[in-house]
């Protein structure tokens, strides 16, 4: 097959991963604590280049990639704004850390800093009523 389909198929491919990832981000922008994803690509030498095969070729074609791929679908973990919710026992986080929470089974990492006391005056996330483990 021609070498230059296979470069357009991973372009598209690519494409595809991007605005996959940028649609997740768009559908979550109003969720609270939300942390946008980045798609991070890589290139490749071309096949030539890489075993040592290359000649001079037309044009800079020499130059080109041997395609991409996807590396990483990495979440952006920076600050975002710090707004008021209102609550007693809310916090907000500035830096890098997660607080821990519990279901009683399971250990969750959360950034949402929004608290309040439950039957047994426990510390719990106001939206799950998990326990807080620490902060």
């Amino acid at each position: 097959m021609i070498y230059g389909l296979y470069l357009s198929a991973q372009g598209a491919h690519a494409q595809t991963v991007r605005l996959n990832v940028l649609a997740n981000n768009i559908a979550n922008t109003s969720t609270g604590w939300f942390k946008r994803d980045l798609a991070i690509f890589q290139s490749h030498p071309t096949f030539d280049v890489e075993n040592g095969t290359a000649e001079e070729l037309p044009r800079n074609l020499n130059e080109s990639t041997g395609g991409l791929s996807l590396a990483e679908i990495a979440t952006n973990f920076s600050d975002g704004p710090v707004t008021q919710a209102g609550g007693t026992f809310d916090v907000a986080l500035n830096g890098p850390g997660f607080l821990r929470v519990s279901d009683g089974q399971d250990t969750f990492l959360t950034r949402n800093g929004c608290f309040s006391l439950n039957d047994q005056n426990q510390l719990v996330a106001q939206d799950t009523g998990f326990a807080v483990l620490g902060l």
